[in-house]
């Protein structure tokens, strides 16, 4: 973003493109902790009806190789879901010209007067 094009700005303008911008912000954090605590979840109730299955098979329990095996490759998994669901796009940035598209979709009264 130029210097230029950022002086430009009214500061009623930037202070509702900078109130948009956490909204975005927060809604990301949300959506990607939701994602993730669903992971965790399924990652919890998968592994209890591959114990209980086990069990019901054979009597004895799960080898704890492939106890600890199965915990890391999800604990892997879940950091990586982590990483790519909330970290990156938590810190993105956002341009003010995509900021104020946004406003103005969802604003039609605003005209285009944003953008130009």
């Amino acid at each position: 973003m130029s210097e230029q094009f950022k002086t430009q700005l009214r500061p009623d303008v930037e202070r509702v493109l900078k109130r948009l911008r956490k909204k975005i912000r927060l809604y990301l954090l949300l959506e990607g902790l939701a994602s993730v605590i669903a992971l965790l979840a399924v990652f919890f109730w998968f592994s209890l009806v591959l114990d209980w299955g086990y069990f019901r098979a054979s009597n004895l329990e799960l080898p704890r190789w492939f106890r600890a095996t199965f915990d890391i490759l999800s604990l892997c998994t879940i950091t990586a879901a982590f990483m790519a669901w909330v970290a990156l796009r938590f810190f993105r940035a956002f341009r003010i010209k995509a900021l104020a598209l946004v406003l103005e979709k969802r604003f039609p009264e605003l005209d285009n007067r944003l953008l130009t």
